[in-house]
C-alpha cells in the first residue's frame, strides 16, 4: 500500500475467484464493506486499467478506505479470513522534531500515512515531552524513511541519535497470588477493591514471545466469571507491555491464570484489573529479569586480502563469526552481531575495504548475547 497524489494505492494479489470493477467487497480482517472503484494490472512501467482479475493475478485499486497490508478482501457472501502476515516487531528507535510548532501537524500525518504504508515502521508521541519517537528495523531504514519526509513530504525537522529497543524477560519460574481487600479514597470517591489473582510465569525459548494462559477452574457459582477473566487477562497483557528491569515490554513468558479469589458482593472485574497488575509486578521481580538486546544476523562480503581486517573489527563489535565461504573473487563472512555495536558501520566497513566491501543485515532475535 502507498500515497500517490494524495490517493491510497492498494496493492493486491488474487487468490481465487475473479475480481471485478465496482464490485462489493468485505474486508473479512476489519469486517468491513467496501467497493472496488477501478482496477489496474501493473506492467513495468505502466498501468493498465481492466474490468476484472482472475488468480494469481497483482493488481491495485484506489479508494480502498479501510485496507491495510496483510488484510483478506473477499466476497460478503463468502467470507474468510487468510492466515495474517506477521511482521517483525521495530529494533531501533529514534526521536523527531520538527523545525517548528505549526509542522507537528503536518509531520504527524506524514507519519501515518508511512506507517499505513510500511508495517515494520511504527511511531508514538510522548504527551509528557511531546516528543515524536519513530521506530523501525535498522539505522537504514529510518535514514530511507526520514529522507522520504524531507523530500517527498517537504518537512524540515531535527532527529536524536538512534536508540536500540531492548526487550526483557525472566530467567525462572515462580507462582505468586496477590490479595487485596480495602477503601481506596475517601468519601464519594472512595473504591473498594476486593479480589485476588494467582498466576505462574515461566520462561520460554527465545522467540516465542508472549503466552497467557487460562487454567482457572469453572466457576458458575460466580455471576460475572467471563467478565472477571477478561479483566485479568487484558490486566497480564497490559503489565506485559512494560518490565521491571527498565520499562521495556516483556517477551518469551509464558504465563498461567491459575485462579482467582472472588468475595460475593465485593469483589468487581476492576478490582483484578488491580490485583493481576500487582501480582505481575511481583512475579516478573522475583522470576529474576534480565534484559534482551536486538541482535542481527550480518552478512559481509569483502575481498580477500582484507578478510582480516573486517574479522578483526567485527570480534571488537563483540560478533560471533558463523562462518566464511568464497564467492567468485571474494569472501562472505557470516555473523551475529548485537545491533548497537552496528552503529556507523557503513563507514568502517568502506575505510577498511577501500570501498570494495558490502554487506546485508536483518533481524535474527532477541537475546542475551
Amino acid at each position: 500500500m502507498m500515497v500517490q497524489g494524495g490517493r491510497k494505492v492498494v496493492y493486491f494479489r488474487v487468490y481465487s475467484g475473479v475480481l471485478k470493477e465496482g464490485k462489493r467487497i468485505l474486508n473479512a480482517t476489519r469486517d468491513r464493506k467496501e467497493r472496488m472503484a477501478q482496477i489496474f494490472r501493473l506492467h513495468a512501467n505502466r498501468h493498465e486499467r481492466v474490468e476484472s482479475m482472475g488468480p494469481g493475478e497483482i493488481g491495485a485499486t484506489v479508494g480502498l478506505r479501510w485496507a491495510r497490508t496483510g488484510d483478506t478482501l473477499c466476497d460478503d457472501e463468502y467470507p474468510i479470513v487468510l492466515e495474517e502476515i506477521q511482521f517483525p516487531q521495530p529494533v531501533i528507535s529514534m526521536a523527531v522534531e520538527p523545525s517548528s510548532p505549526s509542522e507537528m501537524e503536518r509531520l504527524e500525518e506524514a507519519l501515518t500515512m508511512l506507517g499505513d504504508e510500511d508495517p515494520t515502521f511504527h511511531y508514538h508521541k510522548n504527551e509528557e515531552t511531546e516528543e515524536i519517537i519513530v521506530s523501525g528495523m535498522g539505522e537504514l531504514h529510518l535514514e530511507v524513511l526520514t529522507e522520504r519526509l524531507r523530500r517527498h513530504h517537504k518537512l524540515q525537522f531535527r532527529t536524536g541519535r538512534p536508540q536500540v529497543e531492548f526487550r526483557e524477560t525472566i530467567t525462572k519460574a515462580v507462582e505468586v497470588e496477590e490479595w487485596m481487600d480495602k477503601v481506596m479514597g475517601e468519601d464519594d470517591k472512595a473504591l473498594h477493591i476486593c479480589g485476588g489473582v494467582r498466576l505462574r510465569l515461566e520462561p520460554l525459548q527465545r522467540g516465542k514471545g508472549l503466552e497467557i494462559v487460562d487454567l482457572v477452574p469453572e466457576k458458575p457459582q460466580v455471576a460475572k466469571d467471563q467478565e472477571i477473566r477478561e479483566a485479568i487477562a487484558r490486566a497480564v497483557r497490559d503489565a506485559a507491555t512494560s518490565g521491571v528491569k527498565a520499562g521495556y515490554p516483556v517477551t518469551d513468558v509464558r504465563i498461567e491464570i491459575l485462579d482467582y479469589r472472588y468475595e460475593p458482593g465485593k469483589s468487581t472485574p476492576q478490582a483484578y484489573t488491580i490485583v493481576t497488575s500487582m501480582a505481575m509486578r511481583k512475579g516478573l521481580e522475583q522470576a529474576k529479569s534480565v534484559l534482551l538486546e536486538p541482535i542481527m544476523e550480518l552478512e559481509v562480503l569483502v575481498p580477500g586480502e582484507n578478510v582480516g581486517d573486517v574479522m578483526g573489527d567485527l570480534g571488537a563489535r563483540g560478533a560471533r563469526i558463523e562462518g566464511v565461504r568464497d564467492k567468485g573473487n571474494v569472501q562472505v563472512i557470516r555473523a551475529l552481531v548485537p545491533l548497537k555495536e552496528m552503529f556507523g558501520y557503513t563507514t568502517t566497513l568502506r575505510s577498511l575495504t577501500k570501498g570494495r566491501g558490502s554487506y546485508t543485515m536483518k533481524f535474527h532475535s532477541f537475546d542475551h548475547f
